[in-house]
């Protein structure tokens, strides 16, 4: 073989082993992370949540298991799901709220959504996306501070999901006035938020039973959609017990009802310190 074929055999084989290299590249990218496995969700200060984050929301492949607990002292808890629930639990769930400690682990041999919530505590809820393998798990699209996403819906919401709702609030805050926004997708839809804190907090004995106590609310008719902001200033108990005990744990339950559609709940949780 001629120097100048042997050189044209190489520039060849480098450029057909680029392109391979190429379309691994470019199926990895297409590809996505894939979800994991398993979760789980530990029950603390009163809120469901995806164990060592303050996510409310885990999501996992089908056939795949979550693992629920409640180790928290002096609290008793459930973990209820609306609707369909997880194909089986070893051992079974708590059918009513049980001090702790306990734990179960939960199969999801079915894709959706399954939402779930402590019977105790309306404002105790969370939820679990199942989905088939092979679904890449891609981060929402970005979207300009004050501009609606694409297609010109406002935030939150689209015509095909009418009750969709955007809540935006610190989860820290300071003074005893807990602050925020709602952004909604239909005219005339009523919104309603209540502030809710554990008895265990606002007492200075430890309670019998523990339960979330309201210490604040608002209904208020949106009758323009899109942003409107709300402050609920805390009741006489729950100031005392912030500048009491100088930390709160408050949770949100937001609900928005859009004319003749079906009720939107969100929740979150807010830390409370003195101004």
């Amino acid at each position: 073989m001629s120097l100048r074929a042997r050189h044209l055999s190489l520039y060849l084989a480098a450029l057909a082993a680029g392109g391979v290299v190429a379309l691994a590249v470019g199926e990895s990218a297409q590809g996505g992370a894939q979800p994991p496995p398993s979760a789980s969700f530990t029950a603390r200060n009163y809120a469901w949540e995806v164990t060592g984050t303050s996510a409310t929301t885990a999501t996992i492949v089908t056939g795949g298991t979550v693992t629920f607990s409640s180790p928290e002292p002096n609290s008793s808890h459930n973990a209820s799901f609306s609707g369909t629930g997880p194909s089986g639990c070893n051992p079974a769930l708590p059918g009513s709220p049980q001090p702790p400690p306990w734990s179960s682990t939960c199969t999801f041999n079915a894709p959706g959504t399954y939402s779930f919530v402590c019977t105790a505590h309306p404002g105790m809820g969370g939820s679990v996306e199942v989905v088939n393998a092979g679904t890449p798990t891609t981060p929402p699209p970005t979207t300009v501070p004050g501009t609606p996403p694409p297609g010109g819906n406002p935030p939150g919401g689209s015509p095909s999901e009418p009750g969709s709702v955007s809540v935006k609030v610190a989860r820290r805050q300071r003074g005893s006035t807990v602050r925020g926004s709602v952004t909604t997708t239909v005219d005339g839809s009523r919104l309603a938020i209540r502030a809710l804190v554990s008895n265990r907090l606002l007492a200075n004995s430890r309670p019998r039973r523990i339960r979330n106590v309201s210490v604040a609310s608002l209904r208020r008719l949106v009758a323009s959609a899109g942003k409107t902001s709300f402050a609920l200033r805390l009741n006489r108990a729950a100031r005392r017990a912030l500048n009491r005990r100088d930390r709160l744990i408050v949770n949100l339950r937001i609900t928005v009802t859009p004319p003749g559609g079906a009720a939107t709940t969100a929740t979150r949780r807010v830390t409370l310190r003195p101004a």
